[in-house]
């Protein structure tokens, strides 16, 4: 009884292979020594001893042996995320279109050629898992659940729509205006765009504003108690964000109800979750009817 509970405890998720993965691709920038942040993750697989001889593993060893180690369900989840922000492409039809021979193939020419394509390796995860994100795929569920069965609906196709533009551009390209309602520091209502685009709006709801009224917004919050923040990257984004990507999970203490906030707030924490993957800060998953 108590080793199947060491076992459940020690059990590794997906979002934390994604993010060695991601960190051991990374250390193959040019550099003659790993970082420590790849060299933490690689000491972290179960796959690999922690020892002083994997530590001197040249990045790309280590890269290349941090995805031959993956187990096979790992393997392939890692393989759909790569295909699908390499070729820009929904989860969906990734997983619709690849035969098992093809990701395979495709995943043994990124573990082969990674001493030149680790750095590649890192974005298109990052790309492939906002684009997983986007769609409110659950990572930790089985592949095979990763593609649902129903029709898409129109508010779907919408944030599958986010979810390509978003992982077909770079983070520094989007602009951004956060409302941030009087005594907190949370974003309540976000508004982002690529230039010569339609904005997005998100909130409780995921919407597709005029400018007028974003401009109409904008000029409203400096007469209001209400505050904005504004920038040109999503990268500056993200720590506003951690608190809003969180959700409220507990009791409030607030006249609002808990749940009245978590429902004005869930199209906002799914928006949330695609740009922190786009830029690379994994988090942990957060139910949206929380």
């Amino acid at each position: 009884m108590m080793q199947e509970e060491t076992r459940a405890e020690s059990k590794v998720t997906f979002e934390q292979v994604l993010r060695r993965v991601i960190l051991v691709a990374q250390g193959t920038m040019g550099e003659a020594k790993p970082t420590k942040a790849a060299t933490a993750a690689a000491a972290a697989s179960r796959d690999e001893p922690r020892s002083a001889a994997a530590a001197e593993l040249a990045p790309q060893q280590r890269l290349r042996q941090t995805l031959e180690n993956l187990e096979p369900e790992m393997a392939l989840k890692v393989r759909t995320l790569m295909i699908a922000g390499r070729d820009g492409q929904d989860i969906a039809s990734v997983r619709l279109n690849m035969t098992l021979e093809d990701s395979e193939a495709a995943f043994a020419a990124a573990a082969r050629d990674a001493s030149e394509n680790g750095p590649l390796l890192a974005d298109y995860l990052r790309r492939g898992h906002a684009l997983a994100c986007a769609a409110a795929i659950d990572l930790e569920r089985p592949i095979a659940g990763w593609v649902s069965t129903s029709a898409v609906t129109l508010d779907e196709r919408a944030w599958l729509s986010f979810g390509r533009q978003l992982a077909n551009s770079e983070p520094d390209e989007w602009q951004f205006l956060g409302c941030v309602e009087p005594g907190g520091q949370e974003i309540t209502r976000l508004y982002v765009r690529l230039p010569d685009h339609a904005w997005w709006s998100f909130q409780s709801v995921l919407d597709r504003p005029s400018s007028a009224s974003v401009t109409k917004e904008t000029k409203g919050l400096s007469s209001r108690r209400s505050k904005g923040v504004m920038a040109s990257s999503l990268k500056a984004l993200v720590a506003r964000l951690a608190a809003a990507s969180a959700g409220n999970t507990g009791s409030s203490s607030r006249s609002a109800a808990p749940k009245r906030t978590a429902v004005q707030g869930r199209a906002l924490r799914r928006a949330a979750r695609a740009i922190r993957a786009r830029v690379g800060h994994i988090v942990p998953l957060v139910s949206e009817a929380s």
